[in-house]
């Protein structure tokens, strides 16, 4: 472990894990430089996040074009920027969606979904797969069961969250092919709705 990695974990939160040791310097493309000095290719992706690989040019501009105006208004003033987003998602999203909630992050946007789904059908039973990972607030928290570690010492959490198996087939809960996998999964989902919460909740 490198002294920049002891660093790290002696002031950051255990709840924020890391998956290696590394640390990187720098990343380009799908490569990230690390301290060791070698340079790995990055099939994490930073969690998914980064599917468009680390810095591409066209992002790298957009930024730099964005900071040069200003980096943050928070809901203090409304600007062009957000406005011509909503438009052009409006424009490619299914259906009539034309409403849109920019977050800051995965956490924030679950936290919205849990309250637009509740206000929407005003049911209070939210039902999430176990060993999910949904982020680290409160609320998510509620959902997340990847690792006790996200919940340790924040009970209660929120009421009436209720989980089910998820029928991946790959690594099976039940040790089932793939048809047996997903009808157990069901059966589990059929067993909360007699045993826990009406579906109609």
């Amino acid at each position: 472990m490198s002294s920049i990695s002891k660093r790290v974990r002696n002031v950051v939160t255990p709840t924020l894990g890391w998956d290696s040791d590394l640390v990187a310097l720098r990343s380009d493309g799908l490569h990230v430089k690390c301290d060791d000095g070698k340079t790995y290719l990055d099939f994490a992706s930073g969690v998914a996040v980064l599917n468009i690989g680390h810095r591409p040019k066209r992002v790298v501009a957009a930024v730099h074009k964005q900071v040069d105006t200003f980096i943050h208004s928070g809901c203090v003033f409304m600007y062009e920027s957000i406005a011509a987003l909503g438009e052009r998602m409006a424009r490619i999203c299914p259906g009539d969606i034309d409403m849109f909630f920019f977050s800051n992050s995965g956490a924030e946007a679950v936290e919205g979904s849990i309250k637009l789904a509740k206000y929407v059908t005003n049911r209070q039973g939210i039902i999430t797969f176990r060993g999910a990972f949904h982020g680290r607030t409160l609320g998510c928290v509620s959902l997340t069961s990847s690792n006790a570690k996200y919940r340790r010492h924040y009970h209660p959490l929120l009421a009436s969250v209720y989980r089910v198996p998820f029928p991946y087939s790959y690594r099976c809960p039940y040790g089932h092919t793939s048809d047996e996998c997903a009808d157990e999964s069901l059966a589990a989902l059929d067993t909360v709705f007699r045993h826990e919460i009406y579906p109609e909740e």
